[in-house]
């Protein structure tokens, strides 16, 4: 039917937005000074994706151009998902794909938890646009916003403690 395509359509912009952000962040990362020198992020064993630029695996020019062909992939699935349900859609995936920004700023504190959180809180009113061009995204806030604090203000912090000292 027309709200499964919506829905796969919505969950693969997401997927390539997200796969975008996080080579965004790789790029920050290194950008802002958290993986230069010896107090670099500890490679995590499920992504071994910290330290590409600084372990010498890839150019800050080849992490800029995979994040912005993941953006360019992203797009067209958007795009098409635009054209279905209308513009309104463009609005959580804009602000989704700005998270790796805020995330990196304050990288171990409470504004790095809200980006995530707040990704996640944009992910669901996403996927509500996919199969609703009018949703009560009211409600999908309310619903996802404990999943959202679970996730980001208790899981994350699990996550980060082995390379928070790089981070702080």
């Amino acid at each position: 039917s027309l709200s499964e395509l919506n829905t796969w359509l919505g969950f693969i912009a997401v997927a390539l937005f997200m796969a975008c952000g996080h080579s965004q962040n790789t790029y920050i990362d290194w950008a802002v000074g958290l993986d230069r020198g010896e107090e670099k992020s500890v490679e995590k064993g499920y992504t071994g994706g910290c330290g590409l630029i600084s372990g010498g695996i890839l150019t800050p020019r080849e992490v800029i151009f995979n994040f912005a062909g993941w953006f360019i992939l992203g797009l067209i699935p958007a795009i098409i998902l635009c054209l279905r349900v209308g513009p309104y859609i463009l609005i959580p995936l804009a602000l989704g794909a700005a998270v790796p920004y805020f995330y990196t700023r304050g990288k171990f504190s409470w504004y790095h938890e809200t980006a995530l959180a707040a990704g996640v809180v944009l992910a669901a009113v996403t996927g509500m646009f996919a199969v609703n061009p009018h949703p009560e995204w009211q409600q999908g806030i309310v619903v996802v916003l404990p999943i959202a604090i679970i996730l980001s203000y208790l899981g994350l912090a699990l996550d980060e403690y082995p390379d928070a000292h790089a981070n702080l």
